[in-house]
């Protein structure tokens, strides 16, 4: 009877190769066919790009996280002058009055807490305002970062409270206590009177850095008319001959040119410091 094999043979011929001598090709031979076909078969599915169309971007939030601390800083001042001037409206205008005035005598607002510590946040935002509008202008548009701001914020109030300080001691000097204060009380009511014109320009300017570079002019602009009326007041004071013509442009140079200049160089070197 013959056999399976033989049953085989007599179907496809002796040269048909048997199932159960069939030998597992050689890896070494066709492990490079076997990896190109199977990469060719599965490329698509192993390797293909993800749509572009639906890559992550970058949060909003994070982009815009110091000028939203700004505007949080600048708002919190904002409400706590609104809370002082319903109690001190009238001393506004008291404040327009002390700009121009040159009677060396005291009014019923001068030495009370109430409205000296209203002036004090008065002439504290406006410096602080006009940092950040430096800070802004300096950066040409880009986006805000905390150490800068402060920095610049910085400056500003150093350069408040030196002036503070020098024209206290300059008027202590040159003339007796009386005349110091009186001239001393105009610059502190000019500043405290910018802030009316620096808070809304430097709440706008943190709102929006591409107006930063349009504001600044304006903050500019009013700064230099403050400064212009309390210099004027200054020379109604102490103006009284040749020899006092000189001191006052000795005073010029020294109190209003030099001090700004190094207040501007100061602010940019420590913004090119924590940059």
């Amino acid at each position: 009877m013959p056999t399976a094999t033989q049953h085989l043979d007599s179907i496809h011929g002796p040269s048909a190769v048997r199932s159960d001598t069939v030998q597992a090709p050689d890896t070494a031979q066709h492990a490079d066919t076997v990896v190109d076909s199977t990469y060719s078969a599965h490329a698509a599915m192993l390797f293909l790009d993800r749509d572009p169309l639906h890559k992550p971007e970058p949060r909003q939030a994070d982009t815009r996280q110091g000028a939203s601390w700004l505007l949080l800083a600048l708002l919190v001042l904002l409400v706590a002058i609104g809370l002082k001037f319903r109690k001190s409206a009238k001393y506004i205008f008291l404040l327009g009055k002390e700009i121009t005035n040159t009677r060396r005598r005291h009014n019923v607002f001068d030495d009370t807490v109430r409205e000296s510590s209203f002036l004090l946040l008065l002439n504290t935002v406006t410096l602080l305002s006009e940092g950040l509008l430096l800070y802004l202008y300096l950066l040409g548009g880009g986006r805000p970062e905390l150490p800068g701001a402060a920095a610049c914020m910085g400056v500003a109030l150093g350069y408040g409270l030196f002036l503070w300080a020098a024209y206290g001691l300059t008027g202590w000097v040159f003339s007796d206590a009386d005349t110091m204060r009186v001239w001393v009380r105009g610059h502190n009511a000019a500043t405290g009177l910018l802030c009316v014109v620096m808070l809304p320009l430097a709440l706008a300017a943190a709102a929006d850095t591409s107006i930063a570079t349009t504001v600044a002019p304006v903050a500019l602009g009013a700064f230099l008319v403050a400064k212009l009326i309390f210099i004027f007041k200054g020379a109604r004071i102490f103006m009284h001959g040749p020899t006092s013509i000189l001191l006052f442009f000795y005073y010029l140079c020294s109190l209003e040119i030099v001090p700004l200049v190094l207040a501007y160089a100061a602010a940019r070197f420590l913004l090119d410091a924590v940059a």
